[in-house]
């Protein structure tokens, strides 16, 4: 079986973040909170970016190293980190 294209994974990668950036614009913790759908969507995209950063570093570790704060976002030991006023999505 071939390996996936890395950029394929980038690209994965990419439209999750500008997704999640138009979706989530005006919304509150609250929102998130009380709206199972829109959790549920907001979550469903985070395990897109998530399993994406894994596929890519297992084909492409170089490229992967090369996002900013993977390894503090999206490797194995990391902990999620949120501010304790709002939940905030950055996307390079």
């Amino acid at each position: 079986m071939s390996q996936r294209d890395p950029q394929k994974y980038l690209y994965d990668i990419l439209s999750s973040c500008e997704f999640l950036l138009g979706f989530t614009r005006n919304k509150t913790v609250d929102d998130y909170t009380d709206d199972r759908a829109f959790r549920s969507a907001v979550e469903r995209e985070l395990q897109i970016i998530g399993e994406a950063l894994m596929q890519l570093d297992k084909v492409s570790p170089e490229t992967a190293m090369q996002i900013p704060d993977y390894l503090n976002t999206s490797h194995p030991c990391s902990r999620l980190r949120q501010p304790q006023s709002r939940y905030r999505l950055e996307c390079y």
